[in-house]
């Protein structure tokens, strides 16, 4: 029986942007749906904006493209319809927007988190990302460039060579996507290389900023498996390293204009940099964003954070843990969809109930970029019991299941003004304060909620009412970007029982 995949767009909004050029566009799907045909998939395109197709859903036509809730009611219509194994979002912010969820990390400066989860979920439209905890949807977005220019439509040719690659199945062998490029900061070399061993089973070719980069070679950049760990910027093309002394050198590492020209088709990429997978346009910088070069320069499965992301200097956690995990997946033989579903509940997993602020924030913030069903990493061996949408098939149903159980289990921190910090957390936030040199330093208090009665039971009882507060330090501000480190303190009846220490990527 053939799986079922959509296409969802905005008709009404893509005619705005690009006027008499969209038939360009509606043409470039017919490629993609035979190349899903080919493999036993079944693909209809749904323009959210038609109220013919959306009544024949159960749902109502957005009239408002820039409105989260009508979107959200409209591919929620759709799913609930049509059932589909996977969910292909055509088209960048200004064409289907990404869901803009309460930002749960007081303290740094993101007024909001872009997400597509919400759109992976069963829950209706919330801006509580502890409501979309369980994505048993399998949904990506592939972008086209943000922004509408002042006279004339944009050129479709951005958004036609994506949907062509799209169309292109060729898949290269497993033994290709272990020589890998790796790059990391300085400061987060021992985080780095615990990823890549994990993922890749050796860290032997790790590049490190400073003092390496920005002018890669066409060999390095041509690796087929990226995997990076550096920092980003809102709205800026480049990528950065970290020497960690003081005072700091942060030098460009990547440049995006290297990338849209000098990348191998096929390549998957993880990131960890903040603004990684951050939609811009590009006519407000000086070029466009690197996630959006990476796609552009052939790179099939694209996963990053759409803002301010955070990890440990040492050790893994919140970035590293989900973006190795959709690295590990993919390598095994998943789809690129499937890869990044099992990502997030793999790293839910990881973090243990009630989810803290930035664990939070990191499940709603990596997003994937690129078709679901692509599958480039050809295994070394037959995995398949004869039919790879049953077995692709069934690990999605395995992958629901497991969303379904955390959805009644897992509870998480949220905001409460009405909580005062005992002395013990004042005292260690003064001390926090005048290490980074700051006289005066906030407080955010949190309070641990739970889904049912019966989830908090079950956490060991001396848990069960734990707060939580965040202390933040803005390290650097520049014209480039802010760097944050981030403290996490776990309190119970006046004693602190956990503390841990992020730092913004």
């Amino acid at each position: 029986m053939p799986m079922k995949k959509i296409i969802v767009s905005n008709l009404t909004a893509l005619k705005k942007k690009y006027l008499n050029q969209v038939f360009q566009i509606e043409a470039a799907l017919y490629p993609i749906q035979a190349a899903d045909k080919a493999q036993d998939i079944d693909t209809t395109v749904i323009y959210v904006d038609d109220a013919a197709q959306m009544t024949a859903v159960g749902g109502l036509a957005v009239t408002d493209p820039n409105s989260d809730q009508q979107n959200k009611a409209a591919i929620d219509a759709i799913f609930n319809h049509s059932n589909p194994d996977y969910m292909l979002i055509l088209g960048a912010n200004d064409i289907i927007p990404q869901q803009r969820l309460n930002n749960p990390v007081l303290g740094d400066h993101d007024p909001n988190v872009p997400s597509d989860l919400p759109y992976a979920c069963t829950h209706g439209y919330s801006v509580n990302i502890l409501d979309f905890v369980a994505p048993t949807r399998i949904v990506s977005r592939l972008p086209d460039l943000v922004g509408i220019p002042n006279v004339g439509a944009k050129d479709t040719s951005y958004l036609v060579h994506l949907m062509s690659n799209v169309a292109d199945r060729s898949q290269k062998p497993k033994n290709s996507y272990l020589d890998y490029f790796g790059l990391s900061t300085l400061a987060w070399e021992n985080s780095t290389k615990l990823s890549l061993r994990n993922t890749f089973g050796n860290d032997a070719s790790i590049l490190l900023s400073p003092t390496e980069g920005p002018n890669w070679t066409p060999e390095q950049i041509r690796k087929l498996s990226h995997f990076i760990n550096c920092h980003g910027g809102d709205s800026n093309p480049n990528f950065y390293g970290d020497n960690g002394a003081i005072p700091r050198r942060q030098p460009v590492c990547m440049e995006s204009k290297l990338m849209d020209t000098n990348t191998e088709f096929g390549c998957i990429a993880s990131v960890e940099c903040c603004y990684g997978a951050q939609l811009y346009n590009p006519n407000l910088a000086t070029f466009m964003g690197i996630c959006n070069s990476y796609l552009s320069g052939g790179c099939v499965s694209y996963f990053g954070s759409t803002n301010v992301a955070y990890g440990p200097a040492a050790g893994n956690g919140s970035a590293d843990i989900i973006t190795q995990k959709f690295l590990q997946h993919l390598l095994a033989g998943s789809r690129a969809g499937l890869a990044a579903q099992d990502a997030r509940l793999d790293f839910i997993a990881s973090e243990h109930a009630p989810l803290k602020p930035i664990a939070q924030k990191t499940l709603a913030q990596f997003t994937l970029l690129g078709d679901p069903v692509m599958n480039p990493v050809e295994q070394p061996s037959p995995i398949f019991d004869k039919d790879e949408n049953l077995h692709q098939a069934n690990l999605h149903r395995e992958g629901s299941l497991k969303a379904f159980g955390i959805s009644q289990s897992v509870g998480g921190y949220v905001q409460s003004k009405d909580i005062q910090p005992p002395e013990s957390v004042q005292n260690l936030a003064r001390k926090i304060g005048e290490e980074h040199g700051e006289a005066d330093q906030k407080i955010y208090a949190y309070e641990s909620k739970w889904p049912t009665s019966a989830a908090k039971a079950f956490v060991r009882k001396e848990l069960q009412d734990t707060r939580l507060y965040l202390v933040g330090i803005e390290e650097k501000k520049t014209s480039d970007f802010s760097t944050y480190v981030m403290y996490e303190i776990t309190e119970l009846n006046n004693s602190i029982l956990d503390i841990k220490k992020y730092y913004s990527k």
